[in-house]
């Protein structure tokens, strides 16, 4: 846990005090990301109409919308409890992580194959001239920052996870493209046998699952250290 019982809270929040008794969300399963990427993706399709109509099925005591309402809700309060987490990090303004949660929300996208390394100080491991990327403020580029090359990864799954919206809809504009089809029926069908659903579905699991390790499991407010081991080089 990021804030622990023993330190006092740096801010008067109640919100402070809830975190530390709250049971951390844990990863949800891949299948359950798989119905939360399908209800998303199918809705962004139909505008909205799918939402209503597995609603409606639900509602008729169907059991594939049952469980699919019930995946989706828990993907949501996995996203909404660790982007709330994220926000009252940056609120702390005392580590590395704090300053990393604060612009990485409102960051440009943080691209692997994109991603230039220079020698900079690192502000999340504490590191001096160390290879590092730069996270890009799309509010306020003068105030981006660099981190440690090691948590390019974890980086980028605390932007997609904030940014899940947005990832999804673009995806869906571009799959929409590559169909002459414009059959809802038939491009609900086409996404769940597509490629772009399977992509999104382990993208999802894996940056969630990185978004856990980072807050629950390890420590990344010690100088120095990256994963509960010394960074390396």
């Amino acid at each position: 846990m990021l804030i622990k019982k023993n330190e006092q809270c740096s801010f008067e929040n109640f919100d402070c005090v809830l975190l530390m008794s709250m049971t951390a969300k844990y990863t949800p399963e891949r299948k359950k990301i798989a119905s939360w990427v399908v209800y998303k993706c199918v809705n962004i399709i139909t505008e909205n109409e799918y939402c209503r109509y597995v609603e409606a099925e639900r509602d008729n005591k169907r059991a594939w919308a049952v469980e699919m309402l019930e995946s989706v809700e828990e993907v949501k309060s996995f996203i909404v409890y660790w982007c709330r987490h994220m926000d009252l990090v940056a609120k702390r303004d005392n580590s590395g992580i704090s300053r990393v949660c604060k612009i990485v929300q409102n960051s440009l996208p943080i691209s692997k194959s994109h991603a230039v390394f220079t020698l900079q100080d690192c502000v999340l491991t504490g590191m001096k001239a160390r290879p590092c990327f730069e996270i890009i403020s799309n509010r306020d580029p003068s105030t981006s920052i660099y981190v440690h090359h090691s948590t390019l990864e974890k980086c980028q799954s605390l932007w997609a996870m904030s940014n899940s919206e947005q990832i999804l809809g673009f995806s869906m504009r571009l799959f929409s493209e590559k169909f002459e089809t414009k059959n809802l029926s038939e491009m609900c069908k086409n996404l769940e046998k597509s490629e772009t659903k399977e992509v999104l579905v382990d993208f999802f699991h894996y940056a969630f699952q990185q978004v856990y390790l980072t807050f629950k499991e390890e420590n990344l407010f010690q100088p120095g250290i990256v994963g509960g081991q010394m960074a390396p080089p």
